[in-house]
């Protein structure tokens, strides 16, 4: 019995030494260590925009491409010309017959332009320069562009990376039918060169 005590304690001795003298034995390496990320392009836009115009905001579509029109309040628009009536007409006895010959202020354009700040935006990374184009489908919608046509390649969002989509409506066609609206498909397709 005493004789086991005796050899767990010079075993305990032992450990004792080796872990109490730090440095007595160690080792070191070095190791390069890489990374290599891929070509990235993350796309950011909204599956759909909903548009709806107030009376006010359509009241001054039409005052700025009306060249007679003047505001009255924030929904009506007065289009007015000044006509002498009397130098216009013809009297004939007791009866005076002039034509006002008004034929309605008429629309300088027919097309209105809508302009979507912030419609997309991309993060990118990429040893190239990217491209941007926005495109109309079959729809009611004209000259559908985008002025970022170079965003930035970055995984920050700014102002180099986000961009806009512009395009007309023909007003005419709105009109006819009883359509009281107008709709199109637009794709912003991003792209980068090698």
């Amino acid at each position: 019995m005493r004789k086991n005590i005796a050899k767990i304690g010079a075993i305990a001795g032992v450990v004792a030494g080796l872990v109490g003298a730090p440095g007595a034995y160690a080792a070191s390496g070095e190791t390069d260590v890489s990374i290599s990320f891929p070509d990235l392009i993350i796309l950011y836009y909204y599956s759909a925009i909903d548009i709806n115009l107030s009376a006010a905001n359509m009241g001054e579509l039409i005052d700025n491409v009306t060249t007679e029109c003047t505001g009255v309040n924030s929904t009506d628009k007065a289009c007015a010309s000044t006509l002498d009536p009397l130098s216009a007409g013809t009297v004939s006895g007791t009866k005076a017959t002039y034509d006002a010959d008004i034929t309605g202020a008429a629309l300088t354009s027919t097309d209105f332009t809508f302009d979507i700040q912030g419609a997309w935006a991309v993060r990118a990374l990429t040893g190239g320069t990217l491209t941007a184009t926005a495109s109309g489908g079959t729809g009611d919608f004209t000259a559908v562009a985008t002025d970022t046509t170079a965003p930035t390649a970055s995984l920050t969002l700014g102002g180099g990376n986000i961009g806009n989509v512009k395009f007309n409506v023909d007003m005419t066609t709105v009109q006819s039918g009883g359509t009281m609206s107008a709709s199109d498909t637009i794709t912003i397709a991003v792209n980068a060169a090698p």
